[in-house]
């Protein structure tokens, strides 16, 4: 400035320097935000999603669809919140899968078996809703593509046929769930979660014995495959709540996806 006076090249300079800063960082904001395919976000959904493709193999209650942005919420990370949408959608597809057992179940036991599912993952759903809730983290908003397929499936089957094919598929849906329920009371970073997976576990145990224990015939049909987990040593419910989590959960997820399932898809 001289005399007084503001240069107003310099000015102008200035401003333009401003709005091209201005607009790179919004160009970058919306850049993050944008979903990662043109697939529709679940309705009532205002946060960004990112499209998850199934994989060859991939099991039914893997989400298709889930949030993508923990970066708000510092006590979440991105494994809690893939855990949150495919425990609720398995959560869902469990009741409905309990209705379906009740109301075309051949022998009593296998009713009383539906009645079981529909209640515990009915009570299991609720108690992880204000969870998720609270974490600002997104529920299913319904079954996932596979888990409709199967339910389909099992809507279809001969009545003499329904109670073995039935009982097989709990048993690979339980096996599954309870490796992914393992997973999040391992490794998960919210305190919350990890104590829900961990309470959660007995149920989905009982429920796998009980449908192993009526499920003698080798297991093979349409909408079928092979899924062994690997045992995982489950933490004792003190250290569930711990605030200090030992290591790097991001590194231990990653070692245990590598080992907890086996998937061989049959046509």
């Amino acid at each position: 400035m001289r005399n007084g006076k503001s240069n107003p090249n310099r000015w102008l300079l200035s401003t333009a320097c401003g709005l091209a800063l201005l607009t790179a960082s919004g160009s970058a904001a919306l850049a993050q935000n944008v979903p990662t395919s043109d697939a529709t976000a679940p309705q009532g959904s205002g946060a960004a999603t990112q499209v998850i493709q199934l994989k060859p193999g991939q099991e039914a209650g893997t989400p298709t669809v889930m949030p993508a942005d923990t970066a708000g919420n510092p006590g979440a990370s991105t494994q809690d919140a893939h855990f949150v949408w495919a425990a609720s959608a398995t959560n869902q597809a469990e009741v409905e899968f309990g209705k379906l057992a009740q109301a075309r179940g051949q022998s009593p036991n296998e009713q009383n078996f539906g009645k079981m599912l529909e209640a515990d993952h009915m009570n299991s759903e609720q108690a992880l809703t204000p969870i998720a809730d609270t974490l600002m983290l997104k529920t299913s908003p319904g079954l996932s593509p596979m888990q409709t397929a199967l339910l389909q499936h099992l809507q279809a089957v001969p009545a003499d046929q329904f109670d073995m094919e039935f009982n097989h598929a709990m048993v690979r849906a339980h096996q599954h769930a309870i490796a992914v329920f393992r997973k999040e009371a391992m490794t998960g970073q919210s305190q919350q979660l990890r104590a829900y997976a961990h309470q959660t576990l007995p149920a989905l145990e009982n429920h796998l014995q009980l449908a192993e224990s009526m499920s003698p015939m080798p297991m093979q049909g349409p909408a079928m495959a092979s899924m062994t987990p690997a045992p995982v040593q489950v933490p004792p419910p003190s250290s569930v709540v711990d605030p200090q989590v030992s290591g790097n959960p991001d590194t231990s997820a990653d070692q245990l996806n590598g080992r907890v399932l086996q998937f061989n898809s049959q046509s």
